[in-house]
């Protein structure tokens, strides 16, 4: 933001007309979400030094000039000096120092007022540790909010939380909203700084005035209004053809369940057709709980997948517009050699030998057709782990959906450091690898080759329950089976699956009682509110 703002500056955009902006937006937004009633209302301002405080200084005068009662508690900032200071004093506001005392009686006489915290103390050059006074003060205030009608609104980011890192003070105050100046701050997008956020709302400052395109690179946050754009419209002169024939491989004896949930959720979500191709005893198990489906029986071991069904899966491989492979395979040697023999055959070079499993696995005269769409999952994931430079047989047209544990087979990485840098480690494997990754988990990230890096604002412990994997990767299979690509199919799915999660939870009063399945009956109504805003 330094940079964009300096660009912005050496353009003709001046700092204080960015603070100026910034403070109108925080302004229209309060007297909005009031629906401009000023009675029974108090907007506390707590200014900091920085840009941030100055912000708020600004907004508290709007506020102050339309009705409202305002006051702001300055933490070192001197206001005899200060031009956001005066001029917001001079419009007949109140500056009171950032002191316990002073704050205890102002609160102690709002008895009946509903009281809106502007947080505006520490900014985005902030990094911990807090002050001891500074500290003592936001825990003073939080133990004298806490039983008052109370919304906080922070200013880029709640004090105490590092904009960067995520890292958190325990004196941080909790937004209900943090209001983001131009974009939001990468901190604030990972744990455990986006506990402390709530929900974002940007606030433009002017950047596009003087240096339209400024954010193109920056990450895409997901938002309501993206996935309203991206549903797929459905014509009434249609029939099932016309919304994809999907094609989902996978399951073993001991999950069978996997596949059915993803093939589901693909119906769910839209599709026309779905085929499952799994082995026979897997098949008396399911086949019974999705009448809906078309069945491939493919040759097996012991109930799982043997390579003597690639041939076969080839063959319906060329009816099908995307194809789900992974939910529930199970890891041995029989599906390694399985998914071994599949990706083999879509290279134009015949694959002799590779030496990846005990007994070398040998491919001859393997069919070449060209390769469907493929939505790669679970256990075919760390069969492809297997595979020297596995990504070299498969086209760029192929979205895997790794979980961190599954994304640290595929890279040698720990766990740990990839959930410490999703984002950067999601853009360096898609463009390494030419692939759409979508790296499941809290606050799942998005990454294409080319299109770039996309971020799901939504946290859920709904989602931490098995099975809810192979509900994505249906959803994600379904929506590439019906004409989207792989990137835009995997923003959609990933906002709806989590959507999904959240109603749920709502519905059975816990998000630890939700299961896969309550998710994947929770689409249509999902589905249906955001198509009525088409």
């Amino acid at each position: 933001m330094k940079q964009f703002e300096k660009n912005a500056v050496s353009h003709g955009l001046s700092v204080r007309q960015m603070m100026e902006n910034a403070g109108n937006g925080i302004a229209d937004y309060i007297i909005k979400y009031s629906g401009g009633e000023i009675n029974n209302k108090v907007i506390i301002g707590l200014v900091g030094p920085g840009n941030n405080g100055g912000d708020v200084l600004v907004a508290l005068k709007h506020l102050v000039e339309k009705g409202f009662k305002t006051v702001a508690f300055c933490y070192s900032r001197e206001n005899v000096n200060d031009e956001q200071s005066k001029s917001y004093i001079e419009s007949g506001g109140t500056a009171l120092p950032a002191e316990k005392t002073v704050f205890k009686k102002l609160i102690e006489g709002t008895d009946n007022n509903k009281i809106f915290v502007l947080d505006g103390l520490l900014g985005t050059g902030f990094h911990l540790p807090i002050k001891d006074d500074l500290k003592g003060f936001l825990n003073f205030v939080k133990a004298k909010i806490v039983d008052k009608d109370f919304e906080v609104l922070a200013i880029d980011c709640p004090s105490g939380v590092d904009c960067t890192t995520g890292e958190t003070d325990d004196a941080a105050l909790k937004a209900d909203t943090t209001m983001c100046m131009a974009a939001v701050k990468e901190g604030m997008l990972k744990f455990p700084g986006f506990e402390r956020s709530g929900t974002f709302k940007l606030i433009e400052i002017g950047l596009d005035t003087t240096t339209p395109g400024w954010d193109k690179e920056l990450t895409n946050l997901i938002s309501k209004e993206q996935i309203e754009k991206y549903l797929p419209i459905r014509s009434k002169n249609s029939h099932k053809g016309t919304f994809g024939k999907v094609f989902c491989v996978g399951s073993s004896i001991n999950y069978c369940g996997a596949i059915l949930l993803s093939a589901k959720a693909s119906y769910r979500s839209g599709s026309g057709l779905v085929t499952l191709g799994v082995t026979e005893p897997v098949y008396n198990v399911i086949a019974s709980q999705l009448p809906e489906a078309t069945w491939v029986l493919l040759p097996g071991d012991m109930g799982d997948i043997s390579e003597d069904a690639v041939d076969i899966l080839l063959n319906e491989f060329a009816k099908t517009d995307a194809v789900l492979l992974g939910p529930g395979l199970g890891i041995n040697n029989k599906t390694e050699r399985f998914i071994l023999k599949l990706i083999s055959s879509f290279q134009h070079r015949a694959v002799k030998k590779i030496g990846f499993i005990a007994q070398e696995s040998k491919i001859d005269s393997i069919m070449q057709v060209n390769q469907p769409p493929f939505i790669i999952d679970a256990d075919a994931l760390k069969c492809l782990a297997k595979i020297p430079e596995w990504w070299k047989f498969l086209s760029s047209n192929v979205v895997i959906t790794p979980h961190p544990g599954e994304m640290s087979i595929l890279t040698g990485i720990p766990i740990n450091e990839i959930q410490n840098d999703r984002m950067e480690i999601s853009q360096r494997f898609a463009k390494e690898w030419n692939k759409t990754i979508v790296l499941k988990g809290a606050l799942t990230v998005i990454a294409d080759p080319k299109k770039g890096t996309s971020i799901l604002p939504i946290a859920t412990s709904s989602l931490a329950h098995a099975g809810t994997g192979d509900v994505l990767a249906g959803m994600i299979t379904s929506y590439v089976g019906q004409g989207m690509a792989g990137y835009e199919a995997s923003i959609l799915s990933c906002y709806l699956h989590a959507e999904a999660g959240i109603q749920a939870a709502l519905e059975f009063g816990s998000e630890a009682a939700v299961m896969a399945s309550d998710i994947i009956n929770q689409l249509g109504k999902i589905q249906t509110d955001l198509a009525q805003k088409k």
